[in-house]
């Protein structure tokens, strides 16, 4: 017998003659990472199958139903939907074919009053809009209103998991470093940058806790396990899906080092040794963030604990002033960021550069967020 018993965002109802309709929907979902229940045939008959089914429509956060014009034909369907309304569930009823809904009078007293998806036919546009309108529902765009002063912080719940942010107003600044900067590397051409644009910069790196909460529970990397702990062993990919889940997005690389430098110029943001877990301190393993002292601007761990990913690819700079950069249109290797653990004190400068194989897994490497207004 099948069991079902981690709550499901998804519950399907269908025929079995729609299998055919189904299977595509289910591959997208899963694509995206959202978890669906099915009543598969391998299902006992019986009151445990009566429980299966009751527990995951009352547990699932949508029902979608698969809206034939053979619907009517199924006691099981209008079962279904009776159960969806009385645990009061999102109902999304898919409707596919040319027919006169009124005709099904064993659904259409709860259907007919809901919004739905009609297509003549399943192609794959109506698959996309469908699970489209589904991920909207699971995972609402983060709405933040624009901060007033820099460090002010906001935070926002996602799948009841907490993210918290500092507010980085836009500004100008010099990028990179000066020749006599201890540690310096020749790829730090100084020139003057102007952000046009505000953005909410997640206070620490990503955790794991934060990961499982977009991600899933079974979706964690890390070599080093723990709630607080910086996610790492993620692909630059890996973070990209993060962000679609989520609607924010990896720091440009100059909005990166703005942050860093929190209007700080020289090499730290302040006292290495109270901002960051580096080669000295770490033991040459990760930290729960925040366990240091954050910059000005309320950032913790800029220096140190992880490398972080940045959007850009990596490439030259700029040697006059440049606005908003988001550097070359394309390369081999993506931008990563603020030393780790393991690195050298030089090595977690603000100015410090480095890059990766956007596919690569590494066990230093993490990244957090941004939302720009």
């Amino acid at each position: 017998m099948q069991e079902e018993q981690t709550p499901k965002d998804v519950f399907i109802s269908y025929r079995r003659s729609q299998i055919d309709l189904v299977e595509p929907v289910l591959k997208e979902l899963e694509n995206r990472g959202i978890s669906y229940f099915i009543d598969r045939s391998d299902i006992s008959p019986g009151l445990a199958f009566k429980k299966i089914i009751e527990n995951a429509i009352k547990t699932c956060k949508i029902f979608l139903l698969f809206w034939t014009a053979d619907i009517n034909d199924s006691e099981h369907i209008a079962n279904e939907v009776d159960r969806a309304i009385e645990n009061k569930r999102k109902i999304l009823p898919y409707r596919i074919g040319d027919f006169d809904p009124n005709d099904h009078d064993n659904v259409i007293y709860a259907l007919g009053r809901l919004n739905r998806i009609n297509c003549p036919q399943q192609t794959p546009e109506t698959i996309e809009e469908i699970v489209n309108h589904i991920e909207a529902f699971l995972r609402p765009a983060i709405d933040i209103a624009s901060g007033k002063q820099a460090g002010e912080r906001t935070t926002v719940i996602i799948n009841g998991v907490e993210f918290a942010f500092r507010w980085c107003p836009p500004g100008t600044f010099k990028m990179g470093s000066p020749e006599s900067e201890v540690g310096r590397c020749r790829d730090e051409t100084p020139h003057t940058v102007t952000l046009t644009k505000g953005f909410w910069m997640m206070e620490s790196e990503v955790t794991q806790k934060q990961w499982e909460a977009v991600m899933g529970s079974k979706s964690n990397p890390s070599n080093n396990r723990g709630d607080d702990l910086p996610v790492e062993m993620v692909t630059w990919f890996d973070c990209k899906e993060f962000c679609r889940r989520t609607n924010l997005q990896l720091p440009t690389e100059a909005q990166w080092e703005y942050a860093c430098r929190a209007g700080s110029a020289g090499p730290y943001a302040g006292k290495l040794e109270q901002l960051s877990w580096f080669q000295s301190n770490s033991n040459d393993t990760t930290h729960p963030v925040r366990n240091k002292k954050p910059n000005k601007w309320g950032l913790y761990d800029m220096h140190g604990l992880l490398w972080e990913w940045c959007e850009d690819w990596y490439g030259s700079y700029p040697s006059g002033c440049v606005t908003d950069p988001t550097g070359p249109a394309n390369g081999t290797d993506k931008v990563r960021r603020g030393g780790g653990k393991g690195a050298k004190a030089e090595t977690c400068r603000s100015a410090q550069r480095r890059y990766e194989h956007p596919q690569n897994r590494q066990i230093f490497i993490g990244f957090r967020c941004v939302k720009v207004q």
